[in-house]
């Protein structure tokens, strides 16, 4: 008997583990499934508070530029950020979330069109960007005219225009340098110093999206001050500079546009002293006259909890034409008022998307 019983208790006992083993693998289980679940719901999250910053920037270029009160405010809103991050934290009690948007507006105006100032019929670069491209070098990566070597051979055995700035990576040599911009980051504590880039990224200096070969000096890109030896953005310029900024918005004009070089005390806080005569005549012929970009890039960042989700997204200001509903009326009369008033709308400006990418 005491053997039957002995045997009852080891049994039992092992029973009893069997359950426990089981039973915490139950609880491991739930908690990886509830922490994924969680993990997914906040990716999920941050992808749209990503998606959001889109919205959010696009509202921020969204103005009247023949309204001069409008097109203040516009600048007012953009210039100090330009090419840096714009960052807005969430709290849940008044946004409904936790969380964090960064956005960061560049305009594509402001970056060399590689597809124009390459010319493909004689296979050479135009003659007042040629320069410029031999003087560009990266400190630690490419010494001066290595790049202009390496994307003078790309292009000429390409022999056809860019579809995107994406595909330079697949140059020899180009993939050592980063493709997408990083805007500068602000110091980790007070007692650090504030710092400009030291990189260049390929989508920062060129672009595809815009129609000539100019550049906007208003909205010139990070990489491109680097070229053509300007300041460079800093990431607190906008709390730095903000009475500096608030005298050029109000000294601004759209017909300094014709003249830079006439006016760039008026940007001299944006960019440092002005070029000197020699590289400021050269640099004249390929500046645009254009006051305002009509294509931006904008880098958005979402985050919550843990989770980060990034994109880049190119739009354009487009025109869209106003089309008035069909009347039913055969008044001959109504018919060439109608007419009259839809010859008369202005057409709508809006963006379009021309290029998305998940980072």
């Amino acid at each position: 008997m005491k053997r039957s019983h002995g045997s009852i208790i080891v049994i039992a006992l092992l029973m009893l583990s069997v359950i426990m083993l089981l039973t915490q693998q139950l609880i491991r289980n739930v908690y990886v499934g509830s922490q994924f679940i969680q993990t997914m719901i906040e990716r999920q999250q941050a992808e749209v508070l990503a998606i959001g910053g889109i919205k959010l920037a696009i509202a921020e270029l969204t103005h009247n530029p023949g309204d001069q009160k409008s097109q203040k405010v516009f600048l007012s809103r953009v210039l100090p950020h330009l090419n840096r991050w714009q960052t807005f934290d969430l709290h849940e009690a008044i946004d409904g979330i936790d969380g964090q948007v960064k956005l960061c507006i560049s305009a594509e105006d402001g970056k060399l069109n590689i597809n124009e100032i390459f010319d493909f019929k004689k296979q050479e670069f135009k003659p007042d960007y040629d320069g410029r491209l031999k003087a560009l070098e990266i400190h630690g990566t490419f010494k001066s005219g290595e790049i202009h070597t390496k994307l003078l051979e790309y292009l000429k055995k390409r022999q056809r225009k860019l579809d995107d700035i994406t595909e330079l990576s697949a140059v020899d040599g180009l993939n050592q340098i980063d493709v997408l911009y990083h805007p500068p980051t602000p110091p980790a504590t007070k007692k650090d110093k504030e710092m400009a880039n030291d990189i260049i990224t390929l989508q920062d200096m060129f672009t595809t999206w815009t129609t000539n070969d100019k550049i906007n000096v208003l909205w010139l890109s990070d990489a491109l001050c680097a070229a053509i030896g300007l300041d460079r953005p800093m990431a607190n310029d906008a709390v730095r500079k903000q009475e500096d900024y608030k005298k050029i918005v109000t000294d601004l004009k759209p017909e300094m546009a014709q003249d830079w070089d006439a006016h760039w005390k008026t940007l001299e806080p944006i960019y440092g002293s002005k070029p000197k005569p020699e590289a400021m005549n050269s640099l004249k012929n390929i500046f645009s006259k254009e006051f305002e970009p009509k294509v931006y890039s904008v880098l958005s960042y979402g985050k919550v909890g843990q989770a980060e989700q990034t994109l880049l997204v190119v739009v354009k200001l487009t025109k869209e034409e106003k089309v008035d509903e069909e009347s039913g009326s055969n008044d001959q009369a109504d018919a060439t008022q109608k007419n009259k008033t839809k010859s008369s709308d202005k057409p709508k400006e809006k963006f379009k998307i021309l290029r998305l990418y998940w980072l």
